[in-house]
């Protein structure tokens, strides 16, 4: 054969069994942290804008809210506050 080396005694590198179970924990860990991480970060960048009109007869909990058609929130609740009401 031409070849540099012999292909059929190529092997992959064998693996303790401890080494697989370290290696998977840290996999899982790292998923884990970067889930919480998200979450947290979700969580620290949501702002909360509360607005007072004169009637809300068209608003409803759950509408989407959009400046120049993109969508930046939602409306979560709406509740009276004295003469005007507070969404």
């Amino acid at each position: 054969m031409s070849t540099i080396f012999d292909i059929r005694n190529l092997r992959l590198p064998t693996l303790s069994r401890a080494s697989v179970i370290i290696g998977s924990l840290v996999v899982m860990l790292a998923l884990v942290a970067g889930y919480v991480g998200f979450r947290l970060y979700q969580k620290l960048t949501n702002n909360t804008v509360v607005a007072y009109f004169p009637d809300a007869n068209a608003l409803y909990a759950g509408d989407k809210v959009q400046i120049m058609g993109l969508r930046v929130g939602s409306i979560d609740k709406i509740e009276p506050a004295g003469d005007k009401m507070k969404v």
